[in-house]
């Protein structure tokens, strides 16, 4: 910082005039917020009413600053006169002490610094180009609204700087072209002035020897098997030294952005190879401005350069030189663009030799840090929840959940146990549902769900027996529930209030299986169905409905007993219903069907009996009796359609109130062992 001795005068509301003995500028720079310090004496108390926004002029000169209060320190001396100390500041301070925390969804990189400066009142113009792209969800975090202006500037590759007129001081925003004025600085350490021409009076010219390249690679957004490769070199006539190998984990969307985003760091690292500190006399400099240098007996340095840095002050207490008005500048070169760096392109700055760096270099960004939240799951009612095809939720933070129009993210995904290739466990979220939100490779626009956290309005599915209980339960009521005690193991499922179900129960010694369902009962089989008991089965249900698509198979060793209103047994090929001893009984109210190409039905004694009996037979019907058939029917007409049609038996009884007819019957064979009376 350099010191000059002029008269400053500053002009504060309602047209009151401060004048001030002293007066430091501080850093009035590329993305760098200003400070103007004023001291001075006055003979009473100044009102801090009359100097909230004040304009400075620097006497015998075109000087101009603007700045806002930001303190007034006032001492009465022995004499009675009030020394002061006036501290202003760019509008950017307001940012500083400001955090709305806020959340941006699918807004570009401009809207979104539009958006910071409407929130804090700052006037600003806008000259950015190639950022209409959109960012699905840009957090703030626990950092102040300046910092995170600082990132996304950063980030995107935006320059802000103040240009001050008679008028006012504005803030700009570029990544194209500056509000720039252009001086011609003759090279003159002896003099300040050659034939009424700006000089400087010092001048400091250094390279660094930065990295040669940079190696960057980083994986597909969604898809970490793609990975995206991208190789840049130094873009300067300057010699560097190195490379520089950045891995990132996540974050690209085509390798059209690796390519964007290497380029980016590459111009973030070449700015910094060469550096000129000067000090100028009788000029005013701002940020941004491109200086012409001549008459340096070094040819290097004979072009142009763009201004980084200014610090000036007015009484020359701090200052090597004795000769007033002078100004210490910071030049970077014009011929490539200026962007704030990085921390991983950030020159290895040497404190010894070049001093204090110029904030445009090493801004202290305060990064938020990622923790835990909570968020509330969004739906669009109470029952609906925006759960898109790939199972990602829409949240919304707690305290926005008050809100009539809340601030809604962008997709989050929800840790579950997922085995990979679609396997593992999901339960859908409920509307409402307290969530806590974590962030995936520590970014915060990268939120991931790792879980519900239960409380008292949303409660643990177990609510009692809690050491001796293990549930999956859904909303409907529908429950997978273990039960493990001393005495009793049991694996249950069932549906709300355990009116449909399955147990399988261990008591003691003894197991038992119970299904249980108070509608109908429906056993499908592709292959075999199989069905043993060592001792009873019983089926007993409404309906009973059994189809197998091949063999149907019931054997039991003693009873086996169906009963219903109405029983249907469907078989693609075998039927089979086996007794070793006792009893096959099938007992129907009303219906009992037996559908198959073949079907056997053998026993000791076979006993058909219904209000309407009915076999049919596609090719061959065979009835077989090793003792009595008996065919009995109510019905006036037995029918014998043409066929082969054979009954044999030892006895064979037709009763009928009419008398068998011939219609049409190619063969019709009654045999039989014994004589037939009547």
């Amino acid at each position: 910082m350099q010191q000059a001795r002029s008269p400053v005068k500053v002009e504060g509301l309602n047209g009151h005039i401060l004048l001030c003995q002293s007066m430091q500028m501080i850093h009035l720079g590329l993305n760098s917020p200003y400070t103007i310090i004023l001291t001075g004496v006055t003979h009473s108390f100044l009102d801090i009413r009359h100097f909230r926004n004040c304009t400075v002029h620097v006497v015998d000169t075109s000087a101009v600053y603007h700045g806002e209060l930001v303190s007034l320190e006032q001492e009465v001396s022995d004499r009675g006169e009030a020394h002061f100390k006036l501290q202003l500041a760019s509008s950017l301070h307001r940012l500083r002490h400001a955090a709305n925390h806020a959340v941006f969804i699918d807004q570009s990189p401009v809207e979104i610094l539009q958006a910071i400066c409407k929130t804090n009142h700052i006037k600003a113009k806008f000259n950015l180009k190639n950022l209409e792209y959109r960012l699905p969800y840009t957090v703030q975090g626990d950092v102040s609204d300046y910092d995170f202006l600082l990132h996304v500037c950063m980030m995107h590759g935006i320059v802000f700087y103040y240009r001050h007129d008679q008028h006012e001081a504005r803030l700009h925003f570029t990544n194209d072209a500056y509000h720039e004025e252009c001086h011609e600085l003759v090279f003159n350490p002896g003099n300040g002035l050659v034939n009424s021409k700006n000089t400087m009076t010092s001048i400091r010219y250094w390279q660094v020897k930065l990295p040669e390249m940079i190696c960057l690679k980083g994986s597909q957004e969604g898809n970490p098997d793609v990975v995206f490769h991208h190789q840049t070199t130094n873009q300067t006539s300057i010699v560097g030294h190195g490379s520089l190998h950045l891995n990132y984990p996540i974050g690209f969307e085509s390798q059209e952005d690796c390519v964007r985003y290497a380029n980016q760091l590459q111009h973030q690292l070449d700015w910094q190879r060469e550096w000129v500190k000067t000090e100028v006399v009788g000029l005013a400099l701002q940020a941004g401005d491109r200086v012409m240098i001549t008459n340096h007996p070094a040819p290097i340095l004979n072009r142009s350069f763009r201004v980084l840095n200014v610090c000036a002050s007015m009484d020359g207490s701090e200052s090597n030189f004795s000769h007033p008005a002078k100004t210490t500048a910071y030049l970077i070169t014009s011929e490539r663009n200026y962007l704030l760096p990085q921390p991983d392109t950030v020159m290895p700055w040497q404190h010894e030799i070049h001093g204090e760096p110029p904030p445009g270099l090493m801004q202290s960004i305060m990064v938020a840090l990622p923790s835990l939240t909570l968020a509330e799951i969004y739906g669009d009612n109470k029952n609906q929840t925006l759960l898109d095809e790939q199972g990602r939720y829409r949240v919304k933070r707690l305290l926005d959940s008050l809100d009539h129009t809340p601030l809604i993210s962008h997709p989050v995904r929800q840790l579950q146990p997922v085995a990979g290739a679609h396997s593992g466990m999901h339960f859908p979220l409920k509307p409402g549902a307290r969530v806590v939100l974590a962030c995936l490779y520590n970014r915060l626009d990268k939120p991931i769900i790792m879980g519900v956290l239960p409380d008292p309005k949303q409660r643990s599915p177990v609510t009692e027996a809690n050491r001796t209980q293990s549930l999956i339960r859904n909303s409907s009521g529908a429950t997978m529930a273990f039960v493990d005690t001393e005495q009793t193991q049991q694996c249950a499922l069932y549906t709300q209030d355990k009116q449909h179900g399955l147990w399988m129960t261990k008591q003691g010694e003894e197991e038992s299986v119970l299904a249980k369902s108070l509608g109908g009962l429906d056993l499908e089989a592709m292959n075999e169905m199989m069905l043993h008991s060592g001792a009873n089965v019983t089926l007993q249900s409404e309906t009973a409905l059994l189809n197998a698509k091949t063999d149907m198979s019931f054997t039991t060793l003693k009873t086996f007993t169906f009963n219903a209103k109405r029983i249907t047994m469907q078989a693609e090929q075998d039927w089979l219903a086996q007794c070793m001893e006792g009893l096959v009984a099938l007992s129907s109210t009303k219906t009992i069907e037996f559908i198959s190409p073949i079907m056997a039905i053998e026993g000791c004694g076979i006993t058909l009996h219904a209000h309407a009996a009915e076999i049919n037979s596609g090719h061959q019907l065979t009835l077989t009796s090793q003792q009595h058939l008996v065919i009995q029917n109510n019905a006036s007409q037995l029918s014998l359609h043409q066929g082969f049609i054979q009954f044999q038996a030892p006895h064979i009884i037709f009763n009928a109130q009419t008398i068998l007819k011939n219609q049409g019957i190619e063969a019709l064979v009654l045999s039989s062992f014994v004589p037939l009376s009547n």
